[in-house]
Formats: C-alpha cells, structure tokens, sequence
C-alpha cells in the first residue's frame, strides 16, 4: 500500500505545544524509559496529526514530524531534554539491534 507523501510543516508554536505536553507527561511517570518516551511522542503527534483533519498515511507523517522536532530541539536549549531522551531511545535501538544480531 502506498504512503500518502503529504507533508506536514509545523510552526515553531505548534512543535512547543506537543513538546510541552510530552514533557509534562513524561514527568509524571517515576521511572520513564526511552521506551515510554517513544509512545509518549509517537501518540502526541498522532493525535496531534488527527486533529488538524490528517488521516491517510499518519504513521509516515508522523515520522517526519518527529524530524521536525529533532531539528527543532536541537537548536533550542530549552529543548536539551528531547535531544537527550532521541539519543538514549537510539542507543536502546542499537543495542536491540545487537543483541537480535548474535541470534542469528
């Protein structure tokens, strides 16, 4: 099935509104992963994505969108914190990636 290449270019105030509510969610949790960081942000810009009308092809969207706010975060301080939740979520996914490749 084809993915949509719609793109979806957010205003720097819309990417602090759903980086807002990722950060004060991740806050409540006690001991938060960079898994729960992942669901945490994949389902803001989901939900974020449905209610500006965006239905087809969501999850590739979804993806750029999450480029969006790397770029972002990375050029604004405030943002340190996603910057640093992204990389401890890539090194889980390298290590992931590792140990599934001496199952082999």
């Amino acid at each position: 099935m084809p993915h949509s290449q719609e793109i979806v270019e957010l205003s720097e105030l819309e990417i602090e509104h759903v980086l807002c509510h990722v950060y004060e969610t991740l806050m409540v949790y006690e001991y938060a992963t960079p898994s729960i960081f992942s669901a945490l942000t994949r389902l803001s810009i989901v939900s974020f994505l449905r209610g500006k009308g965006v239905q087809e092809g969501i999850e590739f969207i979804a993806v750029d969108v999450f480029r969006q706010f790397s770029e972002f975060t990375q050029n604004n301080k405030k943002y340190e914190w996603f910057t640093s939740w992204s990389q401890r979520l890539i090194e889980l996914i390298e290590e992931r990636q590792t140990d599934n490749d001496g199952l082999l």
